[in-house]
């Protein structure tokens, strides 16, 4: 039996155990820019220091994350 698919939307490449952290330090804005305009869709996936991220690229997106159905998401 094959391991299930990985179902996390595509997002920048991370380091093991630091994610992404560096590239953000080096660059934040930059970054920022890579994840909503890199070719990952409305939704990156990215990692800092192991902690699961989600960058929403569209309006409705964040809407309904944060008011639509608010209680649904962990924001911390």
């Amino acid at each position: 039996m094959s391991a299930p698919a990985d179902t996390r939307p595509r997002g920048p490449r991370s380091l093991p155990l630091l994610g992404s952290v560096v590239d953000y330090a080096r660059a934040p804005l930059a970054f920022l820019e890579e994840c909503a305009w890199g070719g990952y869709g409305d939704v990156a996936y990215l990692s800092f220091l192991g902690q699961p991220t989600y960058v929403l690229n569209l309006p409705e997106h964040i809407e309904h994350v944060l008011v639509t159905a608010q209680r649904r998401y962990v924001k911390d």
